[in-house]
């Protein structure tokens, strides 16, 4: 079963260039969410929103469509870490 979150809270909007699945960077915001589950559990998660004709979208990491892309999942053993951050 998948956990649904209880409670989400937007921690800070950055903005971040951010590459997409086709190699290229693109201006985005940087949203780091707070999500809260049963039990007290907290998450600190970053998406990403880009503009695109008026409305905002939101976008996976590069380097997770990429796993899609190959039909891999992204907890999979096999698949291609997250970058580092600096």
């Amino acid at each position: 079963m998948i956990a649904v979150p209880r409670t989400v809270k937007v921690l800070s909007v950055n903005d971040e260039a951010v590459g997409i699945g086709n190699g290229k960077l693109v201006d985005s915001k940087a949203v780091d969410l707070r999500l809260g589950f049963a039990g007290g559990f907290h998450v600190t998660h970053t998406v990403h929103v880009v503009a695109d004709h008026g409305k905002w979208r939101w976008i996976i990491a590069s380097w997770r469509y990429r796993d899609y892309r190959a039909n891999r999942c992204p907890t999979d053993a096999g698949s291609s870490p997250p970058p580092q951050q600096s």
